[in-house]
């Protein structure tokens, strides 16, 4: 199962493919790693948080961010923390796009519906096509092959 990580901060600007790192220049930044308990995870949520924070830790452009997990709904979070905008990284369209689809109309219509306020701004990040068919499991799988530990710095450009 997948669990999805949001990416959420209180003053970003809207990100582009070119300017995603400008996110966590702005402010706080928290990768909230949604998780349902009735679900079973190949990879628990707080696995995930701390890969999120492992990746983080030694990028000096990623020091403003946090990792939580939350259960429940995300824009539940998000309003109670004050966070203004939520960033969905997917692989694809193609590969994303439907279940992608399908959790934004929740997050669109879960706030005005549930809670009586209109939705938080919710942008899509898509992965470079070069790694969109890199999934967690490819990189669980390699992992265990070389019984190393693998260091994630992703190539950007300002």
């Amino acid at each position: 199962m997948h669990a999805p990580t949001h990416f959420t901060d209180t003053h970003a600007s809207t990100p582009t493919p070119t300017r995603t790192r400008t996110l966590t220049r702005q402010g706080q930044v928290t990768a909230v790693v949604g998780f349902n308990p009735s679900k079973k995870y190949d990879v628990s949520p707080e696995q995930r948080v701390e890969l999120i924070e492992r990746a983080c830790r030694d990028d000096p452009d990623l020091q403003n961010v946090r990792a939580k997990v939350v259960s429940g709904y995300i824009w539940r979070y998000a309003f109670a923390n004050k966070i203004t905008r939520m960033y969905r990284g997917i692989r694809s369209w193609e590969k994303d796009g439907a279940e992608e689809t399908f959790l934004n109309m929740l997050n669109t219509v879960g706030p005005i519906l549930i809670g009586m306020r209109p939705p938080i701004e919710t942008h899509f990040l898509q992965a470079p096509s070069a790694l969109a068919k890199i999934s967690s499991t490819r990189v669980r799988e390699g992992a265990a092959a070389l019984s190393t530990t693998i260091t994630f710095h992703p190539q950007h450009s300002d």
